[in-house]
């Protein structure tokens, strides 16, 4: 039969679990501190490749920012999540690889950014999309054609195969698009006006007809599209 321990030693059993408790709350709470002291963990140099539009010197920043200079809590998804907080998802691709030495860290970032395919106004906002449908942001890259104005940019995701079909149709030719929920309309670099139903209506017929007229040869004309199974050709009006 055990004895029954004293309020003494209850007591003892307190203060060690007190203690215990304490000090994985000081390493906890002085730990950090201490990694980010030691040379060791330290970035000592960083390298981004591949770079078209975003400069080293932007990402470096928030390397220095969101870790302090610290390699260890450092990963590939983590850097690309900060710089796609920054620059709203125009990272596709993120690597960090690593030389450590006992003076610290050397980063070889590799990157891969997204290209725009056409670029999106909306309100005072621009946006681009690449080729894959991904709505993204970089103030780095020059605003070109064709240029997409809308009044919802949802619609230009959901319908991005639509908006796919139109601009291989007119090809470098089509300037700009304007989308409404009455109507899609279309300006090419030769002046023509190209009225089509709005851009979730548009559907293989209305592709093939644009394709047939914007062949033809014309300029300043306007070309209406809304009516099924009929173009009307307004030759030599340019009502932009």
């Amino acid at each position: 039969m055990k004895a029954k321990r004293g309020k003494a030693g209850q007591y003892v059993d307190y203060m060690i679990i007190i203690f215990w408790i304490s000090t994985m709350a000081m390493v906890g709470y002085f730990l950090p501190y201490l990694i980010g002291y030691l040379p060791f963990f330290k970035v000592r140099g960083i390298n981004v490749l591949s770079t078209t539009y975003i400069p080293p010197s932007a990402i470096s920043e928030i390397v220095v920012q969101r870790y302090k200079g610290n390699w260890l809590y450092m990963s590939s998804d983590g850097l690309k999540s900060a710089i796609n907080s920054r620059f709203f998802n125009a990272v596709e691709e993120l690597d960090i690889r690593r030389l450590i030495t006992k003076e610290g860290a050397y980063l070889e970032i590799y990157l891969k950014e997204r290209k725009p395919y056409f670029t999106v106004f909306y309100q005072d906002k621009v946006f681009y999309v690449d080729q894959k449908g991904n709505l993204f942001q970089n103030p780095y890259i020059p605003i070109t054609y064709p240029y997409i104005y809308t009044y919802d940019v949802s619609i230009v995701k959901d319908y991005f195969k639509n908006i796919n079909s139109l601009i291989s149709v007119m090809g470098e030719g089509l300037k700009e698009i304007y989308l409404s929920d009455i109507q899609t309309v279309l300006y090419s670099e030769k002046g023509n006006k190209f009225i089509l139903p709005p851009i979730w209506e548009i559907d293989q017929q209305i592709i093939g007809s644009l394709s047939r007229v914007y062949n033809m040869s014309m300029t300043g004309s306007t070309v209406d599209l809304t009516l099924k199974d009929m173009v009307i050709l307004k030759e030599g009006l340019n009502s932009k």
